[in-house]
């Protein structure tokens, strides 16, 4: 059972909001055909098409192209509806899948998450690694059997919070992850794990 809910917000928001909110997520699902084995339906996407040419046909403030274009808004708010619910089946309770869809969760339950999270993985030699997801970000992962010689290995960069590191050295080793925003990167601490 999820642990969060899609928040849309799009029932109130201007019609221009509503349309880049709608190409936003549209781009993102193409962007990771790995993640989102189903792309958007085109009849998202031509409500999304209708919707801005209604738009502008309205924009001079006749009454019939003004119904015109509340009715391409609903159809568009139908669509948006449905496609979320494939985005939170697709996330099952993964929230950065949520966040690389371009949308935002809210989360429910008194469940807490570390920010950090190392545990070996299926086979030695191996951990997986998790973090707190973060909207819009790209994860670089990086590991290093000693922090004092600044000789970090990257282990790959990811748009989901989580990743499995292998062909590590039995023993202490240190991970950790750097996010990757539209500000640049953001080093964060390592955490120290002994691998079997």
């Amino acid at each position: 059972m999820s642990h969060f809910t899609l928040v849309l917000d799009i029932n109130n928001i201007p019609v221009s909001d509503l349309v880049y909110k709608s190409k936003h997520t549209i781009q993102k699902v193409a962007d990771n055909p790995g993640i989102f084995i189903n792309p958007p339906s085109a009849d998202f996407i031509a409500s999304v098409a209708d919707l801005e040419t209604a738009a502008l046909n309205a924009s001079d403030g006749g009454k019939s192209f003004t119904l015109v274009k509340e009715d391409k808004r609903k159809t568009v708010i139908d669509e948006f509806v449905k496609f979320g619910h494939y985005i939170v089946d697709t996330a099952k309770d993964d929230v950065s899948i949520i966040h690389l869809a371009g949308l935002e969760v809210r989360t429910s339950g008194v469940r807490t998450e570390k920010a950090f999270e190392v545990s070996q993985g299926e086979h030695s030699g191996t951990v997986d690694i998790k973090v707190i997801s973060r909207s819009d970000t790209k994860y670089k992962w990086q590991y290093c059997t000693d922090p004092a010689t600044n000789t970090w290995i990257d282990a790959g960069i990811t748009g989901i919070r989580k990743t499995t590191v292998t062909g590590l050295t039995p023993g202490a080793n240190w991970f950790r992850v750097i996010y990757i925003d539209n500000n640049g990167e953001h080093i964060q601490d390592a955490v120290k794990f002994f691998v079997n």
